[in-house]
């Protein structure tokens, strides 16, 4: 009787077992609904196309320049970086494109490459033993009117204040804010752009401080060299406040170079009213594909009530790059549907946004129809409501790359 009943107890657990593993095992299918990326691709086909022909056959400098404006869903170690090493793995490497003076180490030899996929065979960056640097990010007088590349970079007003970028390139952009500006904290507060010394390979190039009543704009200074790794340290900061932004780095070797502008919370409204110079910005970036992936929804508030269009605001942000870059062309994305399912808001701005994709025929890759949230949310691509992580961010990059690979 125990020898039985101890056999039907075996039989039983074995019989049992696989049903157990398959429940424990990690979800394996695929979040991309069938055909896709592809088919959730609208209007694409010729830009498909003449960005592999583009990317085939670049042009005089050897560069095809992609630009991604966007929100948290772009910025940082998301599948946008994923996205530009797929396109510089298959096209030739072009650079990093643009370096931003956001959160560096704090002495020589702690230096980081913050987003992801970037190395320091790519750069490094820190700030250097001396002087007092502050976030402009996070202060409220130095963000407004969000100067720079996405309202995020460092400001000092230290004489002995140094930081120190390192990066292999041959073409080099400091980027600064000049000019004198009133922003507010409190109380008004004059600001002037300070001057300061860039120093490159022991060659210095010195910035003067802005001039009483200088309108703010963006400050480039430039260095072109050979091919190889380069050092760049800014110093000797002098006569107001310096409002570093960053870099811009590019390699003479032929390939991609992917810039991106993107920025958590940022909305079209951003880009329209509150970045003082962009259009320099833009054409020292000079993309030659825009894509614009800003996943949250225009009202149309911030561009008066007289003009109640939904996409307003995505209008007006086309017409300013436009104006700056008459050649580039353009690519939208619609975000995928957040972990625990679309709002009924947000379902019409999806749909209001298709509606004006497609009465302009513009190429645009709708995620919300490509991505099934649920798959997403069992395989442990979100990281919260939204933000996907590390693994979601490469299946994402990677899906999407492939559209643009030979």
């Amino acid at each position: 009787m125990n020898r039985f009943f101890t056999t039907l107890i075996c039989t039983a657990f074995i019989a049992g077992a696989p049903a157990r593993a398959a429940a424990q095992a990690p979800e394996t299918r695929s979040p991309w609904r069938e055909g896709q990326p592809r088919a959730c691709l609208k209007n694409g086909d010729a830009l498909l196309g003449w960005f592999k022909d583009r990317a085939k056959n670049l042009g005089s400098d050897g560069k095809l320049r992609v630009l991604i404006i966007g929100d948290s869903l772009s910025d940082g170690g998301t599948w946008a970086q994923y996205f530009r090493r797929g396109l510089q793995t298959a096209y030739g490497d072009g650079g990093p494109g643009n370096i931003w003076s956001t959160q560096p180490g704090t002495a020589p030899g702690q230096g980081s490459a913050p987003e992801w996929l970037f190395s320091s065979a790519d750069f490094t960056r820190y700030k250097g033993p001396k002087g007092v640097w502050r976030d402009g990010w996070s202060w409220r007088g130095d963000i407004w009117p969000y100067l720079g590349l996405n309202g995020g970079f460092l400001a000092t007003d230290s004489p002995e204040a140094e930081y120190f970028v390192e990066a292999k390139g041959s073409r080099f952009t400091v980027m600064h804010s000049s000019g004198t500006f009133t922003t507010f904290d409190g109380q008004p507060i004059e600001n002037r752009a300070a001057g300061f010394t860039a120093t490159f390979d022991g060659q210095s190039k010195v910035v003067p401080p802005a001039a009483p009543g200088e309108a703010l704009d963006i400050g480039l200074t430039h260095f072109e060299v050979s091919d190889g790794p380069h050092r760049l340290q800014i110093h000797s900061v002098n006569g107001g406040t310096l409002y570093f932004h960053g870099v811009l780095v590019e390699k003479a070797a032929p390939g991609i170079v992917v810039y991106n502008l993107s920025r958590g919370g940022y909305a079209p409204h951003n880009f329209i009213w509150r970045q003082p110079g962009w259009e320099k910005i833009l054409t020292e970036m000079k993309p030659d594909l825009t894509i614009i992936f800003l996943s949250k929804p225009e009202s149309g508030a911030s561009a008066g009530p007289s003009d109640p269009r939904p996409n307003v605001e995505s209008e007006m942000l086309v017409a300013r790059i436009t104006r700056a870059l008459p050649q580039t062309r353009f690519l939208f994305v619609i975000n995928w549907a957040p972990r625990d399912g679309i709002s009924e808001f947000d379902a019409q701005a999806v749909k209001s946004r298709v509606e004006w994709y497609e009465s302009h025929r513009y190429p645009y890759l709708n995620l919300e129809e490509g991505l099934d949230a649920a798959t997403m949310n069992k395989m442990g691509w979100f990281s919260d409501g939204i933000h996907v992580t590390a693994a979601g961010g490469q299946g994402i990059g990677e899906a999407v790359t492939k559209l643009f690979l030979p």
